[in-house]
């Protein structure tokens, strides 16, 4: 894998993160009202949501700063290896699109340069996203993997996977966590919508560590 994707790759580490935070945040309705940008600057807590029907408010309910609600999590310095703080850090659980981490090292291992990665047909059944891939269209593996890492695309990771074999590619993936020493994980699809799709937090941190000094 080469340095433009290895950087990419942890940039998504870094927004997974961030994830749970948000999935944290309890909306007051299934969609919030639409309101004028001095209210949104003026509402606080709050959180801004662009979205392709404009700009949104989420209003976050206060709690307090040290309740942590994740059912496992794992703060550690990458560095050195060290565990700062760590709850249920072993507690096998779905990882969804963490995924997709594994799937970029596979491609990067098993797919070549040279090969044109064409856009899946079976995407089409995929659920609907804002990646703007259509069926057919090509990409150099560089490309696809940049488009399912930034935009955590399902179609471009199961277009990936299509490229060598959908089924090989999602034992690749197994196959390549286990190496890693990642022994509880196993995935069952490239994008993380499988629930079956499992890891735990202690080796989702060997994961990124994997990331950080060998990719």
């Amino acid at each position: 894998m080469n340095n433009s994707v290895r950087n990419r790759v942890l940039l998504l580490v870094i927004a997974l993160s961030l994830v749970g935070v948000v999935a944290g945040f309890k909306f007051e309705s299934d969609r919030p009202a639409k309101l004028p940008s001095e209210q949104i600057v003026a509402a606080k807590p709050s959180l801004n949501v662009w979205t392709p029907d404009g700009e949104y408010l989420i209003n976050v309910p206060e709690r307090p700063s040290n309740q942590i609600t994740a059912k496992a999590y794992l703060v550690g310095d990458i560095s050195n290896g060290k565990v700062i703080l760590e709850k249920n850090a072993d507690g096998v659980l779905p990882v969804a699109s963490i995924s997709k981490l594994v799937a970029a090292i596979v491609a990067g291992h098993e797919i070549p340069s040279w090969m044109r990665i064409k856009v899946a047909s079976t995407s089409a059944d995929m659920p609907a996203e804002y990646s703007g891939l259509t069926v057919n269209e090509v990409f150099t593996p560089d490309e696809i993997i940049r488009v399912m890492l930034i935009g955590s695309s399902n179609i471009a990771a199961e277009s990936v996977a299509a490229s060598i074999g959908r089924i090989r590619f999602v034992e690749l993936m197994s196959s390549y966590a286990w190496e890693i020493g990642m022994s509880k994980s196993l995935f069952a699809d490239p994008s993380g919508i499988n629930e079956h799709n499992m890891s735990t937090a202690k080796e989702i941190f060997a994961l990124a560590d994997y990331i950080y000094r060998n990719e």
